[in-house]
């Protein structure tokens, strides 16, 4: 059997859509992917156990780069066809079935709407990456298991969903210091070379002994491999937040300019803490402009979040306990 998937070119919808990859990956064991994928979410896929072909897609004016994939695809029948994108190349190419995504429903989760096109309940899809073991042996050089991890996800895509740098390093600084959920816990920084400015006032004000700078540092899959090491991540809406729920690594999402209920962490052990502001009273605001570079999360205080890791952390270690590893402080 062979299954041509195309999933997302954003990071963010492409983890999401490994719950439904990892669903065939268990019903079609024996099958042969191929994969198509954005070129900044393709590496999210090397390691993937049943890859046969992995094409990555460089976006072309007008569709064009639908045409590269025809070429690709179109010299062999395909059993299953799983089209992310909801283009028209089904139509074109030699198949049994394919399957789409549905339209938008209301309030319901991204991965509730994966769900529907098989038929399959929510809570019996799981996010996944597979690593190899380069990217496993790459994060141990780095972190060891015997530490205590505060994973940060301080940059975003879009300035409009970024959390303050000045904010970021108060919270880390209180979670941390002596007393704190995360005692003494190495705190990590993740990002892009060239996110590197946004959150320069974050690195340069934590202590260095425990700072760990990761900014361009670490591809996507070397990332998840830490974040299955870390005993919180704490990040604005982006792809970063999606893969450290995918690690199982306990997640506290802040959301501001973007719609919870539909793209939260899909992880057991996540938690999301909005601005004061509901999503709606934001891009209601006269003032509003997803074109802009300002922030739209100030209403979101210090406070508030930090109150809810300590929260969050504490419904952990009464209910869910990780590995024996973790910090128990």
């Amino acid at each position: 059997m062979r299954i041509l998937f195309i999933t997302s070119t954003r990071i963010g919808d492409a983890v999401l859509s490994t719950a439904l990859l990892n669903h065939l990956l268990k019903e079609h064991p024996d099958a042969k992917f191929t994969i198509c994928a954005g070129q900044a979410a393709a590496p999210l896929f090397e390691g993937f156990p049943n890859l046969e072909k992995l094409i990555v897609v460089n976006k072309k004016p007008l569709g064009r780069h639908w045409l590269s994939i025809f070429a690709k695809t179109v010299w062999r029948k395909w059993d299953i066809i799983v089209d992310m994108r909801r283009s028209a190349i089904s139509y074109f190419l030699w198949h049994n079935k394919t399957y789409s995504p549905l339209k938008e429903d209301g309030d319901c989760h991204k991965v509730e709407t994966l769900g529907k096109m098989f038929d399959v309940k929510a809570d019996q899809l799981e996010l996944t990456l597979w690593p190899t073991p380069e990217h496993e042996k790459a994060a141990r050089a780095l972190i060891s298991p015997k530490d205590t991890v505060l994973a940060l996800g301080a940059t975003a895509n879009w300035s409009g969903k970024q959390w303050a740098a000045d904010k970021y390093s108060r919270l880390a600084k209180r979670l941390t210091a002596e007393g704190g959920i995360l005692e003494n816990a190495k705190i990590l920084v993740f990002g892009t070379e060239e996110e590197r400015h946004t959150v320069r006032q974050l690195i340069d004000s934590l202590p260095s002994r425990r700072c760990i700078d990761l900014l361009g540092k670490t591809d996507l899959l070397t990332a998840y491999c830490i974040m299955k090491n870390a005993n919180m991540f704490i990040g604005n809406d982006t792809g970063l937040m999606h893969i450290a729920a995918a690690s199982g690594c306990p997640t506290l999402a802040l959301f501001g300019p973007s719609r919870d209920e539909l793209y939260r962490p899909w992880s057991k052990l996540t938690k999301v803490v909005r601005t004061d502001l509901s999503f709606e009273e934001i891009v209601s605001s006269p003032e509003f402009d997803h074109k802009q570079t300002k922030s739209y999360m100030h209403s979101l205080s210090v406070e508030k979040v930090e109150e809810a890791a300590n929260l969050f952390w504490l419904s952990i270690q009464k209910n869910a306990p990780r590995q024996e590893k973790r910090n128990t402080a």
